[in-house]
């Protein structure tokens, strides 16, 4: 389930008694502690985790550096991705600061690491490109400490994080005409993108309701999942997008195990997650700074979808 909040409680316990096996989006209040939501000890609470795709978008800068971000743009003839553009240093992007400056056709630097770091990376972002738009900006690269985080857009715009911005800001501050190109992203799979990690909007733990119990329970892919919607499919991201993961594997489960409980079905998820990535590395958690993940941040581990239910035996 995954319905915008704490869950009907009392209604999950009668259906666990019948049998059924609830299944709950953890929230997307973190990485603060403590903000884990449908913490109650018989339902299963879901984090979300990244996946092993990246969309990075080369950022070139007027001196010939080229830098690395990530983007999903749509490109368009007002795009002008082929060519440069002039930069300006836009700080914090809001309206008040961009009312002073002249941003037309411009791609704004949007980087003032004491509000963004304050801020949930998605609505922030959401607010700062209404706010270039409304400005008369071509585009933007934001910084923020996690680049993960990302809704399709019809503008040029780069997710970068704090070092890649500082290194732009640099560039601005040591000539009077900056000029930036951002290409259009590409696509990369597989082993060479480090996941999965939490993600950093995932709800953390200790649970604050009950204290002895440990929540959420287990993590599943929930970043830049392509969810169907009302018209075809945008990429979504969510502990909602993480829910239906596990979801799905007890819906596998009870079909290879007919007989067992919904409190069988957890604990074999749970005490079969992984706890390393492909590469045996420990799974990170993004945060302020990133971290080696713990059971606070994704309970048992992080659900490795290629493992089989004949892998799922101890319960």
């Amino acid at each position: 389930m995954s319905i915008g909040g704490p869950g009907e409680i009392s209604g999950t316990l009668h259906a666990v008694a019948k049998g059924i096996t609830v299944v709950f989006a953890a929230g997307n209040d973190g990485p603060a502690p403590q903000s884990v939501q449908n913490n109650v000890p018989w339902v299963i609470s879901v984090a979300a985790s990244t996946i092993d795709r990246f969309f990075p978008t080369v950022i070139t800068l007027g001196n010939g550096q080229r830098l690395v971000g990530q983007s999903i743009f749509v490109e368009t003839r007002q795009s002008n991705t082929n060519n440069f553009t002039l930069l300006v240093d836009g700080s914090s992007c809001d309206n008040i600061t961009l009312s002073k400056m002249n941003v037309t056709n411009k791609i704004v630097l949007c980087y003032d690491p004491t509000i963004v770091a304050e801020i949930l990376p998605q609505n922030n972002f959401n607010e700062v490109i209404v706010n270039v738009l409304n400005a008369g900006g071509m585009g933007l690269i934001y910084a923020q400490y996690t680049v993960n985080v990302i809704v399709p857009r019809r503008i040029p715009f780069a997710l970068v994080d704090f070092e890649i911005a500082n290194k732009i800001y640099s560039y601005i501050s040591s000539t009077s005409i900056p000029l930036v190109k951002i290409s259009p992203p590409y696509t990369i799979e597989g082993k060479h993108v480090p996941a999965p990690r939490v993600a950093a909007f995932s709800s953390r733990g200790p649970n604050p309701t009950f204290p002895g119990i440990l929540k959420p329970d287990i993590a599943a892919p929930g970043v830049s999942i392509l969810a169907a919607v009302n018209v075809g499919y945008e990429f979504k991201d969510g502990t909602s997008m993480a829910c239906p993961h596990v979801t799905g594997i007890v819906a596998l489960l009870k079909i290879v195990h007919p007989d067992w409980s919904p409190a069988a079905i957890k604990s074999a998820i749970v005490t079969t997650a992984s706890v390393s990535d492909a590469y045996g590395v420990q799974i990170e958690a993004e945060a302020t700074p990133r971290k080696i993940a713990d059971p606070f941040d994704y309970g048992g581990g992080c659900w490795i979808i290629s493992r089989s239910c004949a892998d799922l035996e101890i319960i």
